[in-house]
C-alpha cells in the first residue's frame, strides 16, 4: 500500500474507533490520559484461578482454527461462519456455562432441570444461538426530482442515485413533499441556538448542512470541546445513523437531505464513488465491494435511521434552494456571521424521492453464554462482554482470515469466559459472553441484541468491547497517532511508553465506575494504556450499547497495514500481548461485576 493513502486510512480509523457515541452526560470526573504500571501487583485470591488461565498458548489455540483457511474468512451467513459459531458454542458448552441464546421448545424430560416445563407438557429452554434475519441487497435504483413553480412556470431537476446522492433507504416507495431549509440541524440549549425554533417540518424533507456554524471561525462557541469532537471531527456512520437524522425525525420530518457543509470537502459524488471503486494496482487486486446486509425494521424505509437520509452533493444542494429562489451560499454566510438560525420554507418548492431495491433475505445468529451472579440481588445487574466473529470472507482466489480483526476479540472473549468458568469465586452480577455476528456490514449483531436483549438493557451496567487486540505498535506509529491526536508528547512522557505494552482504549465519558475498575484491573497487568473519554461516533459494537446510554469501554489494541487485508495472518499476531490484554478484560470485568472473598463451608462452620 502506497505510504501517503495508508497514512490517511489510518488516520481515519483511528479517529473513528476513538470516537463513540456518548453513553451520558455526567460531568467528567476523570479526562483518561496516559496511564503506566511497570510493576503489575499480584491478583486477589478471588480472581486468580482465572486470571492466570488465560494463557498465549491458548489462544494460540483457538485463533489457528478461527483464522483459518477452512472457515474462508467467517463471512456473516457461510458455511465458514457458522462452524465458528458452532465451535464457540462448544466451548462455552464444555466449559459448562449457560445459554443465553433464543429459547427453544423441546418434549419434556425428566432429567433436564434448566428447562421450564409448558402447559402442553413441553419444556422451554435456551441455546447458544441467537438467530435473526437481514435482508440482503442485491440491487437498488433510485432517483430524486425537484419541481418548483413561480408565476405559473414549472420548473424541475432530476437527480440520480451513486451520481448525486447516496442513501441507505431499500424498499419499493415513493414520497413527495414540500422542503424545509433547516441550517444545521442543531438544537443546543446551553447555546441558546435551535435551527427548528420558528418552522414546522412536520411530513417534510428537511435539508440540514453538516458540522455547526462558524467551521471557519475559531471564536465560534461551536469549536469548545464539548461540541467540537460532535460537530467537527470525522464521523463514521453507524446503525444508529446521525443524530441530526434522529432530531430531524422527532420534529416529524419525513426525510433528510444531509450536505457537506463545505463544498472544498464534497467534490463530485460521482467522483468520490468512482474513486472507491478504483483498483489500486499497487497492492493485491480483488473486488472491495462487501455484501449490503440491513437489519429489518417495520416501517421504516432507511435502515440506518429512523427516516429516510440522502446524502447529497453541494452542488445539487445548492441548485434545489436556487430553483426555490435562494443562494445556499448567501444562507450559509448569514448563519455563521451572526451565529443564529437562517431556516425557512422553500416556497412553492417539492421534491419526489424515489426507491427501488431488490433484496433476498438470509439468516445469521450471535453467540450468547451467561454466568449467573452469586449476590441475590445484584445477579439481576448485568455486564455484557463482547467482540465480533465475522470478518469479510473470499473474494476470488483471497482468503480475508482476519486474525487480528477479529479473530483475536474472539479468542479474548473466549480466554475470559473460561476464566470466569474455572474461576471459584463467582462475580456478584451476572455475566454474558457474547459473539456478535455483522459487525463488518453495519453492526447487525450487537444491533439486534440491544433490540432484543436476553437481559434487560436497563439493567446492564457495562458493555465491554473487544476489536483487534493482538498487534502491537512501534515507535514511529505512536508518534503518527498523537500527531492525529493532537498530543503533545513531552506532556504526556511519552518516552517512557513501551510500545509492546501500549494499548489505546476508549470509553464512555462521565462513568467513574468504567474508569475505576480499568485503571484498578491494569495494576494487575502492568499495561501502558491510553484512555480516551468519548463522545463521537464509533464503527465497532459498543456502539449500540453507548446509543443506549450504556457505559463502555473499546479494547483496541493497533492499526496496522493488514487492516482489512489477505495479509491479517496468524503468524502476525503477538500471543503475549493478546494474553496480557485478555487479562485485563477478565480482571476489569471482575471489578465491574463485583466480588468477595468466598469463605469455604467448613471454616464458616467453625
Amino acid at each position: 500500500m502506497k505510504k501517503h493513502a495508508f497514512s490517511v486510512l489510518l488516520a481515519i480509523l483511528m479517529l473513528s474507533a476513538l470516537h463513540s457515541i456518548a453513553s451520558a452526560s455526567l460531568p467528567e470526573t476523570d479526562p483518561g490520559g496516559l496511564h503506566l504500571v511497570d510493576e503489575p501487583a499480584a491478583p486477589p485470591k478471588a480472581i486468580q484461578a482465572g486470571f492466570f488461565s488465560i494463557t498465549a498458548r491458548d489462544s494460540e489455540t483457538y485463533m489457528r482454527f478461527l483464522a483459518s483457511d477452512l472457515l474462508e474468512g467467517r463471512e456473516v451467513a457461510t458455511p465458514g461462519y457458522d462452524i465458528a459459531a458452532e465451535f464457540a458454542a462448544a466451548l462455552f458448552r464444555l466449559w459448562r456455562l449457560e445459554p443465553a441464546g433464543d429459547f427453544t421448545r423441546t418434549p419434556a424430560r425428566r432429567d433436564n432441570h434448566s428447562n421450564v416445563s409448558g402447559r402442553d407438557g413441553a419444556n422451554s429452554s435456551r441455546g447458544y444461538f441467537q438467530e435473526f434475519v437481514m435482508h440482503e441487497v442485491l440491487a437498488t435504483e433510485g432517483s430524486i426530482r425537484v419541481e418548483a413553480e413561480t408565476n405559473g412556470i414549472r420548473r424541475s431537476r432530476s437527480y440520480a442515485s451513486g451520481v448525486d446522492y447516496t442513501s441507505s433507504a431499500i424498499g419499493t416507495w415513493s414520497l413527495t413533499a414540500p422542503v424545509v431549509f433547516a441550517g444545521h440541524g442543531i438544537v443546543e440549549k446551553k447555546l441558546n441556538y435551535d435551527d427548528y425554533r420558528g418552522i414546522n417540518v412536520k411530513d417534510k424533507i428537511v435539508l440540514i448542512l453538516s458540522e455547526a456554524p462558524g467551521a471557519e471561525n475559531a471564536d465560534s462557541p461551536f469549536h469548545a470541546d464539548e461540541y467540537d469532537q460532535r460537530y467537527f471531527q470525522p464521523q463514521r456512520r453507524m446503525h444508529a445513523g446521525d443524530p441530526r437524522v434522529r432530531t430531524a425525525a422527532e420534529k416529524g420530518a419525513a426525510a433528510v437531505l444531509l450536505v457537506e457543509n463545505r463544498p472544498g470537502r464534497n467534490r463530485y459524488l460521482g467522483a468520490k464513488i468512482l474513486d472507491r471503486q478504483r483498483i489500486d494496482d499497487s497492492k493485491p487486486v480483488f473486488d472491495p465491494s462487501r455484501r449490503r446486509l440491513l437489519l429489518p425494521h417495520p416501517g421504516k424505509r432507511d435502515s440506518f435511521a429512523p427516516i429516510p437520509s440522502f446524502h447529497i452533493s453541494f452542488r445539487m444542494a445548492a441548485e434545489i434552494l436556487e430553483i426555490s429562489g435562494e443562494r445556499l451560499e448567501k444562507l450559509q454566510s448569514t448563519i455563521n456571521s451572526t451565529l443564529k438560525p437562517a431556516s425557512r420554507l422553500l416556497s412553492q418548492v417539492r421534491l419526489t424521492l424515489n426507491t427501488n431495491s431488490r433484496t433476498r433475505l438470509v439468516r445469521s445468529r450471535n453467540v450468547l453464554a451467561v454466568i449467573e451472579g452469586a449476590d441475590p440481588e445484584l445477579k439481576n445487574e448485568v455486564v455484557v462482554i463482547g467482540a465480533h466473529l465475522d470478518h469479510l470472507g473470499r473474494k476470488g482466489p483471497y482468503i480475508f482470515n482476519g486474525a487480528d480483526d477479529n479473530a483475536s476479540g474472539v479468542c479474548g472473549v473466549l480466554e475470559v469466559a473460561q476464566a470466569f468458568a474455572l474461576n471459584p469465586t463467582r462475580p456478584q452480577r451476572t455475566v454474558v459472553f457474547a459473539l456478535w455476528t455483522g459487525e463488518e456490514s453495519g453492526l447487525l449483531g450487537s444491533s439486534y441484541y440491544v433490540a432484543h436483549p436476553a437481559f434487560p438493557l436497563k439493567r446492564t451496567v457495562a458493555n465491554l468491547n473487544l476489536d483487534m487486540i493482538s498487534r502491537i505498535w512501534t515507535r514511529d506509529r505512536l508518534q503518527h497517532v498523537s500527531r492525529w491526536w493532537g498530543i503533545r508528547l513531552p506532556e504526556l512522557e511519552a518516552e517512557k511508553i513501551k510500545p509492546d505494552r501500549f494499548l489505546m482504549l476508549s470509553r464512555s465519558r462521565g462513568t467513574s465506575a468504567v474508569s475505576e475498575a480499568l485503571k484498578n484491573a491494569n495494576t494487575l497487568v502492568g499495561m501502558h494504556l491510553m484512555v480516551r473519554p468519548s463522545d463521537g461516533f464509533g464503527g465497532s459494537d459498543h456502539a449500540p450499547f453507548a446509543f443506549n446510554g450504556i457505559p463502555w469501554i473499546f479494547f483496541f489494541s493497533a492499526m496496522t497495514e493488514d487492516y482489512h487485508m489477505p495479509s491479517d495472518s496468524l503468524e502476525k499476531v503477538s500471543f503475549s500481548h493478546l494474553e496480557n490484554v485478555s487479562r485485563l478484560v477478565y480482571a476489569t470485568a471482575f471489578h465491574l461485576a463485583g466480588w468477595k472473598e468466598q469463605v469455604p463451608q467448613a471454616e464458616a462452620s467453625e
